[in-house]
């Protein structure tokens, strides 16, 4: 789960329960035993983050006029008494939900306890997960647990959103389930994997989270059967053609098209970017059929499935990064590449056609 976490009297600022499922996927933080949010966000000597929406002024000679935006500070907290702005440039609709409502939300209704809590940076971003009642055994042995997964920003770019979390322990890879590719149908219309996401202008948003939240969980294994199906459809589908092997893998991470109208005076700057993601997307690709069939980590390499999880095994564990990565991997680029690495593997198990996601996401309608 998400690192780089805040960080309270030197603790990392994040609960996790490791009584039933150890720290395979979690190394931040723990704690025993059946816990509700709530209970969870007690941990916390440095206590729970409040934000305000405060409104910005400029000024114009020696007078303040405010502004028609508004910005969002997160006020002082026991470890960092310093007031922080967090977000600006917002219009006055924007409605701040606080990290308390989203806690009491969950205990009211998902009534489980939760699997991991915490904040990211300093305080924007919060989480939350809970297990699903029962793992998914893919292809006899291939044990995958699901989570559901509150993603929460405070900051104004990051919407309230709600997903389903895989995680599979035979290498700790963590990856978006993608259940809306087997509906079809998105409740966005555009983020792939993505269970609901609502968006801060709205009055409703914590109210509909709830009823989101709810509708998931009444529905946990209806979900945990759509995941099951999805992975045991890719898991039954042959990649047993080199030439297949190769489409698919450029397929899940395309090179940038080549340059079209663009003034010659940028041209030269323009065209060593992309020749740099040209050379990125090759050494990607190059990786991933090396680890395809590569033993115990990956899987043994003769289908959707084992392709998928080398991918999942190189964005959790291969990748170079001089950053913290679980971030990304769960709610990030890696987390988005993941996506669309199953959305393409999954058209090609009911197609056979293989194409690039950005050609195969649903449009908004």
């Amino acid at each position: 789960m998400p690192a780089n976490t805040m960080n309270v009297n030197g603790q990392d600022y994040v609960a996790v329960r490791t009584d039933r499922n150890g720290e395979a996927w979690h190394k931040l933080g723990s704690f025993e035993g059946a816990q509700s949010a709530i209970e969870a966000s007690d941990k916390f000597k440095g206590g729970i983050p409040v934000f305000e929406k405060q409104a910005t002024f400029i000024k114009t000679g020696d007078v303040f006029v405010p502004t028609k935006n508004f910005a969002i500070v997160r006020l002082p907290m026991k470890h960092d008494p310093e007031i922080k702005i967090i977000g600006d440039g917002l219009s006055e609709r924007y409605n701040i939900v606080q990290p308390t409502e989203i806690f009491q939300a969950f205990d009211e209704r998902v009534k489980q306890p939760i699997e991991t809590l915490g904040f990211i940076g300093d305080g924007e971003k919060a989480f939350v997960t809970w297990e699903m009642p029962r793992s998914i055994v893919v292809a006899g042995d291939d044990e995958v647990k699901l989570f559901g997964t509150i993603l929460a920003g405070f900051n104004g770019k990051v919407s309230l959103s709600l997903s389903l979390i895989a995680f599979r322990t035979l290498c700790e890879n963590t990856f978006n389930a993608a259940m809306e590719i087997l509906r079809s149908t998105k409740s966005d219309g555009k983020s792939q994997g993505r269970v609901w996401v609502g968006h801060h202008n709205s009055p409703n948003i914590l109210r509909d989270l709830g009823a989101w939240m709810g509708h998931v969980q009444k529905n946990a294994e209806e979900q945990v059967m759509l995941a099951e199906n999805l992975f045991g459809k890719l898991a039954s589908t042959p990649v047993d053609d080199k030439n297949v092997l190769k489409s698919l893998i450029e397929a899940c991470y395309p090179a940038p098209e080549a340059i079209g109208f663009f003034p010659d005076e940028l041209r030269s700057e323009k065209q060593e970017k992309i020749d740099d993601m040209i050379a990125k997307a090759e050494a990607d690709r190059t990786a991933i059929e090396g680890l395809f069939g590569g033993g115990d980590k990956t899987t043994k390499g003769n289908n959707l499935w084992d392709l998928f999880n080398n991918t999942t095994y190189y964005e959790n564990h291969v990748r170079l990064s001089k950053k913290d990565t679980a971030n990304s991997i769960v709610f990030g680029a890696r987390a988005s590449q993941m996506n669309d690495n199953v959305l393409v593997l999954a058209n090609y198990a009911d197609t056979r056609e293989i194409a690039p996601a950005k050609y195969l996401k649903v449009s908004k309608k």
